[in-house]
């Protein structure tokens, strides 16, 4: 599969991407974190960048205006690589781990994301043995059943001992 070039400004960071990831993808990739609140669904518009260089293929969206297509602005979650790329990334489409405390002064945004050496991985599990309970157990139970002159709802039926 081919690969481009996409760099990074003001960071000035280059990564080696396939052609058809997308730039946010190629960001994070890069170690640049770009505001996308809506996860990639290019509903948010938060992850406006600015191409400088090269050729993208994007799909429409209504989160850019027509003076900042002009501008050749794109949605990094909706604007795949089909060449090697120059990319400026504004200011408010940054997500800046290391700067400014989010709540209280001592808690920054850094905080919540974990590098993969952080990371432990899971015990071994033994045989026949779960080391956590699951999220839902399947029970079986019997309950009265309901009829015209007894109009009570299920879970009071599950309540009533």
């Amino acid at each position: 599969m081919e690969k481009y070039k996409v760099t990074f400004y003001p960071d000035n960071k280059t990564v080696e991407v396939e052609r058809d990831k997308t730039i946010l993808s190629a960001a994070i990739s890069a170690g640049i974190y770009i505001n996308s609140h809506c996860a990639g669904e290019g509903v948010c518009g938060r992850c406006k960048v600015i191409l400088k260089d090269g050729k993208v293929l994007t799909q429409s969206s209504g989160n850019i205006t027509q003076e900042e297509r002009k501008q050749q602005v794109y949605l990094a979650c909706l604007t795949t690589v089909h060449s090697d790329l120059k990319i400026e990334i504004p200011a408010q489409s940054r997500l800046d781990l290391e700067g400014e405390a989010i709540g209280s002064p001592d808690l920054r945004l850094k905080d919540f994301y974990a590098s993969s050496e952080d990371i432990e991985p899971p015990a071994p599990l033994k045989e026949g043995v779960f080391l956590r309970s699951p999220l839902a157990t399947k029970l079986y139970l019997e309950l009265p059943l309901p009829d015209l002159d007894d109009k009570v709802s299920d879970l009071e039926r599950l309540t009533v001992k």
